[in-house]
């Protein structure tokens, strides 16, 4: 009989420690080790399953950089979550470079960073625009994080642009005085802060953070910029804009370059310069406004690939899309560079990840892009298609909206006419839509007789 009992006690020992291991695997944290033996294939970054909303990411060695979506319009409309903000890894160091906005009611970054397990980072400040600090405060004041330094620039980069016998003096000085207060704050939140201008090198693990260019020394000059046409909220932001650092991350010979929200008088400095700002992964500056990005500039850059980060006009509910902007310039830059270039944006594509292995290989991962739109181009009277199709991604969250599509493609010798888009239509699913042309028709113009193009009035 104690044999049997034995064997019984034996057998349930052995069931009790079998539920209880299945329990431990089922646990999320654990779970994922077998997602990724059993998933990780062709050495590509592993998504795990999602958590909360986000996609757990499995990095690779080498440096990542991490494009992280923040927002983006709905209805059209911009949201509160815009800004910028890249996250650098580089084995199991953190940089952040920007925090987002204070505006952003959702903490879309923060959870962002808190679904990676990621709680232990330095901060970069590229300049002082809330879209770019905003959230650095609720960062340091939040318990689940710790940041050893908070790269902020230098107050004094400003100094040697302001002359307080000019008008306009009381206007950005005061962007001087807040960012020595800003720094102090910072400090009493229990970080340090690391002024920091031209010249300052900051280590992400093997990869290097090289600051080439500020303000201070530039031929920027703040009385060209004002003027009697120029408002105050315009000045202040191309002032401020053009404080931005312009920065060279370097990892095992792959260069990215990142120039903040800098405009065209930054841009035209650093090109009579002739600083060496070649580089295989470009951030367009400014979200990709068109006051910035120069064709003379981006060519110089000349990059392999180039993004676009949350790049919509906040506040103005206007998206900005190298597709859609100034009758398509951005296309055609973006056509221009190499054809080896690849443009995305994190509005359309949702977070971007760009991969510089060990041995300087780059690789990308898109994640949220769920969707593909063709769009194939007809003649609206023989219904022949006269171009061939455009294919662009988009993830499941923004809505896609179509209302600039006649600046998608340029055809010549035809005019946009209609389309099978439907106005605000939100695109949930694969699907192609035909843009419709018509050709332009000759008129004669007979006090000169010379033959003219002129467009049809539809």
């Amino acid at each position: 009989m104690k044999k049997y009992y034995k064997i019984i006690k034996y057998f349930f020992a052995i069931c009790i420690a079998l539920v209880l291991g299945f329990l431990f695997l089922c646990n999320n944290k654990y779970q994922n080790i077998f997602f990724k033996i059993y998933n990780n294939t062709n050495n590509a970054p592993l998504l795990e399953e999602s958590i909360d909303g986000y996609n757990k990411y499995n990095l690779n060695n080498g440096l990542n950089i991490i494009a992280i979506d923040l927002g983006g319009p709905i209805n059209n409309r911009a949201t509160d979550s815009y800004g910028d903000a890249i996250l650098l890894e580089q084995n199991g160091n953190y940089l952040l470079m920007d925090t987002g906005t204070s505006k952003d009611t959702n903490d879309v970054l923060i959870n962002f960073l808190k679904s990676q397990e990621i709680n232990h980072f330095d901060i970069y400040i590229s300049h002082y625009h809330h879209d770019h600090y905003g959230k650095t405060k609720s960062i340091l004041k939040d318990s689940y994080f710790t940041v050893d330094n908070v790269y902020f620039p230098d107050p004094s980069i400003y100094i040697p642009k302001l002359d307080d016998s000019k008008e306009w003096y009381s206007i950005i000085n005061p962007f001087y005085e807040w960012g020595v207060k800003y720094a102090n704050d910072l400090t009493t939140l229990g970080t340090n802060v690391v002024l920091i201008g031209e010249g300052t090198t900051i280590n992400i693990g093997d990869a290097t953070l090289n600051v080439i260019w500020d303000i201070s020394n530039s031929n920027v000059d703040f009385n060209e910029i004002y003027n009697e046409t120029t408002s105050e909220s315009s000045f202040k932001n191309r002032t401020i804009n053009d404080t931005s650092l312009v920065s060279m991350i370097t990892y095992k010979g792959v260069r990215y370059l990142t120039a903040g929200d800098i405009m065209i008088d930054a841009e035209q400095d650093i090109l009579e310069k002739n600083l060496d700002i070649k580089a295989d992964i470009f951030k367009f500056s400014h979200h990709g406004a068109r006051e910035s990005n120069t064709d003379d500039f981006v060519n110089k850059v000349n990059p392999k690939y180039a993004f676009l980060p949350n790049n919509y006009e906040a506040g103005h509910g206007t998206v900005i899309w190298y597709g859609d902007r100034d009758n398509g310039a951005y296309l055609d830059l973006a056509n221009s560079l190499t054809s080896k270039t690849n443009v995305l944006s994190t509005l359309y594509n949702g977070n971007i990840l760009y991969n510089i292995s060990t041995n300087g290989e780059i690789t990308t991962d898109i994640t949220r892009n769920y969707n593909k739109l063709t769009i194939k181009y007809k003649d609206i009277d023989s219904q022949n298609e006269i171009e061939d199709e455009n294919i662009y991604y988009f993830n499941d969250r923004a809505e896609y909206h179509l209302d600039r599509l006649n600046y998608i493609k340029d055809i010549k010798d035809y005019i946009f006419v209609n389309s099978t888009y439907i106005p605000n239509q939100v695109l949930t699913e694969d699907g192609t839509i035909y843009c419709y042309y018509k050709k332009r028709k000759l008129s004669v113009n007979y006090s000169t007789e010379d033959a003219t193009n002129q467009d049809v009035t539809v």
